[in-house]
């Protein structure tokens, strides 16, 4: 039981002990029709204040409602006070001592002032009551469910009153009428707020929701995710499944997973549909006796992820083949550098011997012709460095176009004579800094690749060049150096109207000793590659089966303007030196063999296994060292490290480095300043006088 506050005479009654029977007797047929029909909140609180005027003659009622939040009470229906008073007091905050009513919100007790003039609680009020001719004012709380104060239920009079008992009772049953309508009222607005919440929700996420009937008619279609496939939401409502499917078959896909799900099944499954990936899940719907009324679908638009994850997975594939590649490289260049050493040794001492023999002889013909085919051997790996990336290397300014003018002949031979040989050929082309001799190379494998894929029938082999503007997304499409900024790059095309290859080829057409012909060794291509590689360049393919292929090579643009090649020098066989050289190999065969061809050229030669060795015999001999010849790879201290140290006793020794990878896998090592030549293996005895009286040369100029 609620305690009374008792200002002036005060009556104590026990309101919520009544009978509820009481109550409801007091609630006419129209509040019982509004409190069925959910009418709106101020036409209830009015009738129920029109009501209890009606029981209680000359009293004037009013409802107040509470905002918890700001804790203030505002004007629910008070149809009969003055509407300045109304005015005056709506929004007022609550305490305890404001009147009857904001003490009463305040306290949760009904409050009772039999007299406003003398009632302390309405001091701060008095002039308004006084105003609107008020002397007396009961309120009483009006209480949730949950205990929480809504408001309260006033009943004012014009003269001082105090209640009576019944009336006592009048009073709460009012408050009991107030709590019911605001409660009903508040979680239908509740209700309203969270259908309105759940309809937004639903017609904006980014999915597709549907229902659909026993019959398979849809009843009910929603989501953002329908205008991907070309749908508003609620458009298909009343439409059969299958007139928007197309069909009449229930075997068809679609109708075929409704019909297992109205059958009772959950399903879960990827589907495409106008062009979109749908992930689709299923549910039977079932009414509150278990039966299936319908289905309902729900299905995410997935196409942005399958095409992120077919993306993700073409560049791991394409990462993968490049490290495949890479991989590759290492292994041909290592064994192609170590297999130079030996033909280095084997062309040396034959060309030694050929030397030795008389012209006429048989041995000299023999020993002719095993330089030959060692000359072969040298060519296949230079292939295998060329793949690698490390083959040999002439770097000057190149122009495309011209170079391809000047192989147009040999690339007409070539070819098939069924094939038509067209060029496109930009001018005022910017140079590309390379070897002449390796580009000629990847022009003339292309060429003939494009021919092959032609074969026996009539089509055309295109070969064209330009400038074009690449982009890092195009440039980490090709196959080597994803890193290569966007820029203008200089390119060569070679196209043909051939079979095309299957992407199954394409993932496999650089692989060294991959090759779909009968008969051939497969370093076409992967030759191709390295040559390009090591030019800091990329290629491109863009092949279909039937539909011909495209193999495009971008080499950065240089500064310069391509030179004009100078005739080569005529040689000097009778060329002779004198003086000490220091020679360091770690390969036995080798340099012993430089040091029968350094002594045929009049030199005295000290030879050092590496190059810690050959720092301590130049030390040695300082003074009377003319040149030094070092090996690039050699244990203790390489050639670059020895050089340093020898240049460290002596700065204008002259010094040749040699190697099986090309000059500038060298060059990358050496410091600004540290002036040597390069001698590739494997070489012959006039390549390597050629260099050292080149060397000796300079040093004296």
């Amino acid at each position: 039981m609620r305690r009374n506050m008792n200002h002036g005479t005060m009556n104590q009654p026990t309101a919520q002990s009544r009978d509820q029977g009481r109550r409801r007797a007091l609630i006419p047929d129209d509040i019982l029709e509004y409190l069925a029909h959910g009418k709106l909140l101020t036409g209830m609180l009015t009738a129920v204040v029109a009501l209890i005027e009606r029981e209680l003659p000359d009293s004037i009622g009013s409802v107040l409602l509470l905002d918890e939040k700001r804790r203030r009470l505002l004007i629910g229906a008070a149809p009969r006070l003055p509407e300045s008073y109304n005015q005056a007091i709506d929004g007022i905050e609550i305490g305890p001592a404001v009147g009857s009513c904001g003490t009463a919100a305040f306290t949760g007790q009904r409050v009772i002032a039999q007299d406003i003039e003398t009632d302390p609680l309405w001091a701060p009020y008095r002039h308004l009551a006084r105003a609107a001719g008020l002397r007396s004012c009961w309120s009483e709380p009006v209480f949730g469910a949950d205990g929480r104060v809504l408001g309260t239920f006033a009943i004012y009079y014009r003269q001082p009153h105090m209640p009576t008992e019944a009336e006592i009772e009048v009073l709460t049953t009012a408050a009991h009428l107030t709590s019911i309508i605001v409660e009903r009222h508040r979680a239908e607005e509740s209700l309203r707020d969270r259908e309105q919440q759940l309809r937004l929700l639903l017609e904006q996420m980014p999915a597709m929701l549907w229902i659909v009937d026993n019959e398979l008619r849809i009843t009910a279609s929603t989501g953002s995710g329908l205008r991907a496939i070309g749908v508003v939401p609620g458009q298909l409502v009343g439409t059969r499944l299958q007139d928007y499917v197309g069909t009449e078959d229930l075997n068809d896909f679609p109708l075929a997973m409704h019909c297992r799900a109205l059958a009772g099944e959950s399903l879960h499954y990827e589907m495409e549909w106008h062009g979109r990936f749908l992930q689709v899940h299923l549910e039977p719907m079932r009414n509150q006796a278990g039966q299936i009324t319908g289905c309902i679908g729900i299905a995410v638009d997935v196409t942005e992820r399958k095409r992120a994850e077919a993306e993700r997975e073409r560049l791991q594939a394409q990462l993968l083949h490049a490290q495949k590649l890479e991989s590759l490289g290492i292994l041909a260049g290592g064994i192609a550098h170590d297999f130079n050493n030996f033909l280095t040794g084997i062309l040396g001492y034959a060309d030694l011997a050929l030397r030795e023999v008389p012209p006429n002889s048989t041995a000299h013909h023999l020993i002719a012709e095993a330089i030959k085919v060692t000359r072969r051997a040298a060519e296949l790996t230079e292939r295998m460095l060329a793949y690698s990336g490390k083959g040999r290397f002439v770097i000057e300014p190149v122009d495309l176009s011209a170079l391809v003018i000047e192989m147009e002949s040999l690339l007409k031979v070539s070819i098939s004579k069924k094939c038509r040989l067209v060029l496109a050929l930009a001018s005022d082309l910017p140079a590309i800094e390379g070897d002449s001799a390796q580009i000629r190379q990847v022009l003339l494998n292309l060429v003939i690749n494009a021919s092959e894929a032609i074969g026996e029938r009539e089509g055309v082999v295109t070969v064209a060049t330009g400038v074009r503007h690449c982009t890092r997304a195009e440039l980490a499409s090709a196959y080597v150096n994803y890193d290569m900024p966007e820029g203008s790059y200089v390119y060569l095309e070679v196209a043909d109207t051939g079979c095309g290859m299957a992407p199954e080829i394409q993932a496999k057409m650089f692989d060294p000793f991959f090759s779909t012909k009968f008969a051939g060794r497969g370093l076409g291509l992967s030759a191709t590659l390295g040559i390009v590689r090591g030019h800091r360049g990329t290629i491109r393919c863009t092949s279909e089966p039937n539909q011909g292929t495209t193999f495009t090579v971008l080499f950065p643009a240089a500064a310069g303007r391509p030179k004009a090649e100078l005739p080569p020098a005529a040689g000097e066989d009778a060329w002779r030196g004198d003086g000490k050289v220091v020679v360091a190999d770690d390969e036995f065969l080798i340099r012993n063999m430089v040091g029968h061809m350094l002594r045929r050229l009049g030199f005295q030669v000290l030879l050092a296994a590496d190059g810690q060795e050959a720092v301590e015999l130049f030390c040695r001999e300082a003074n009377d060292v003319r040149l030094v010849l070092l090996d690039l790879t050699m244990p203790r201290l390489d050639g670059v490290e020895a050089l340093r140290l020898i240049r460290a006793q002596r700065r204008d020794v002259p010094a040749i480095l040699s190697s099986g990878y090309n000059e500038q896998t060298t060059a990358k090592r050496l410091t600004q300043g540290d002036q040597v030549v390069f001698l590739q293996k494997p070489y012959r005895f006039e390549e390597l006088a050629a260099v050292v009286k080149q060397v000796l040369a300079a040093r004296q100029a």
